[in-house]
């Protein structure tokens, strides 16, 4: 077995395990909850509180795909090959930047390691099509865990900007005028990523994203952001269900 796949598997699962322990790292007495961190700077763009239990699924997702991965006979799969050091990454990221989240709170540090894992996520999607076909059993372990973190950090690098940037004390970062630009331009990228990767479970990610934007909307009262969070969400749910009737029939072609 080659030494490369060994430490990837071992990488992949050690860093699994980590992102969802450092969620607790509070609890060692240094530092504050990333929630708490956010909460201090409340702007336009923040989904409403039950929407972050995503990362419920994310873990879950992450471990299975930990173990598949760890698995001897699935070291050497063409899947591993090409995305696992980026999925490490990814996990990576994750561990390190509730750490830093939580002891030194928001600014732009968090906001780019953030951005890269969303784009390194991408990376791997793209990669994940030059594949072709892959079967059942990586296709839900591997690639749907993926696309869902890659969704998720995706909207997050949007919103997280002007935590971020209210954190760093820029007053544009509360203006709903401003928010209201960010989250087009995030709707637009989304939906054309989706069409660019064609990953449906992608499109779910920053569609339950944006449903959480609409009804933190509704509870602020801010009817700009609502409706738009609306549209957003009906747009890429719309791109999502085109690229799965796609999916589902080409598979029935081959």
């Amino acid at each position: 077995m080659p030494f490369t796949s060994h430490t990837r598997a071992w990488t992949v699962l050690i860093l699994a395990i980590g992102q969802i322990a450092t969620t607790f790292w509070p609890l060692t007495g240094i530092g504050e909850y990333v929630q708490a961190r956010s909460d201090a700077f409340p702007t336009p763009l923040v989904p409403i509180g039950w929407t972050f239990a995503i990362w419920g699924v994310i873990y879950l997702g992450a471990t299975a795909y930990a173990i598949w991965q760890f698995l001897p006979r699935n070291r050497e799969h063409r899947v591993n090959k090409h995305v696992g050091w980026l999925i490490a990454y990814m996990y990576l990221v994750n561990t390190t930047w509730q750490i830093w989240v939580s002891v030194w709170g928001f600014g732009a540090i968090d906001f780019l390691a953030l951005a890269s894992e969303a784009a390194i996520g991408t990376l791997a999607l793209i990669r994940l099509n030059q594949l072709g076909k892959i079967g059942w059993g990586p296709t839900v372990l591997a690639v749907w865990p993926v696309a869902l973190l890659t969704g998720w950090t995706t909207a997050a690098s949007f919103v997280g900007s002007t935590v971020s940037a209210s954190a760093m004390g820029m007053p544009w970062a509360t203006d709903v005028n401003v928010g209201l630009g960010i989250l087009y331009a995030a709707i637009l990228f989304a939906t054309a990523l989706t069409l660019v990767h064609r990953r449906w479970v992608y499109a779910a990610a920053v569609a339950w994203a944006s449903w959480g934007l609409y009804n933190n909307a509704i509870v602020k009262g801010l009817e700009d952001i609502q409706q738009t969070s609306f549209i957003g969400l009906c747009l890429v749910a719309a791109t999502g269900t085109a690229v799965l009737a796609w999916r589902l029939f080409v598979s029935r072609q081959a």
